[in-house]
């Protein structure tokens, strides 16, 4: 256990100026929509996601394809639960980005980006919404922007994606996601 945390120690400096690498990660997705059956008043669309997300390019701009799973559930709660036993559906992400190292102070670096998220639900679970794939569009798009910051190798980013593409066929409700994803950078 020592070598370990001596070797992270002498690693530290050597990953926090890694300027390509990937970034695995988990946390927290919220959804929010204009269609009133599936939101309450005050809510989000609880879930949770599991990301692998690249950052390649050695100076100021990088790109950033990424690889996400989210489960988000279909009906909005009051309060933030995404664990919570209800109906879900899973979506997987392709966010592809622009990124700009903004600056940097000692291990701490600040990150922004911009670009396409592209959504392929693929599975809804049963419920009584009557939502499924004949109700539901399988792919949606929308634009991305977010802020990051690394703390040498640990990573957090906060991530907004605003639907321009409908999600509930046959009208113009779209979908906006607010992502938080910490991570560790490779």
């Amino acid at each position: 256990m020592k070598m370990y945390f001596i070797a992270v120690l002498l690693l530290f400096p050597v990953l926090s100026n890694a300027q390509s690498g990937a970034v695995i990660g988990v946390g927290a997705s919220l959804g929010y929509t204009d269609n009133p059956a599936v939101m309450a008043k005050a809510g989000a669309l609880s879930g949770w996601h599991i990301s692998v997300t690249a950052r390649l390019g050695p100076d100021f701009w990088y790109l950033k394809p990424g690889l996400e799973l989210h489960k988000i559930q279909l009906e909005s709660s009051g309060v933030f639960d995404p664990f919570k036993e209800s109906p879900a559906m899973f979506i997987v992400k392709g966010p592809v980005q622009l990124g700009a190292r903004i600056f940097k102070v000692g291990n701490l670096l600040f990150r922004a980006s911009a670009g396409l998220g592209t959504n392929f639900i693929w599975s809804i679970e049963k419920n009584t919404l009557s939502l499924d794939h004949n109700t539901l569009r399988d792919l949606h798009l929308g634009a991305l922007g977010g802020l990051g910051l690394d703390i040498g190798p640990f990573a957090i980013d906060f991530q907004f994606e605003k639907g321009f593409t409908e999600l509930y066929k046959s009208t113009d409700y779209k979908i906006d996601y607010v992502t938080v994803t910490t991570g560790i950078f490779f």
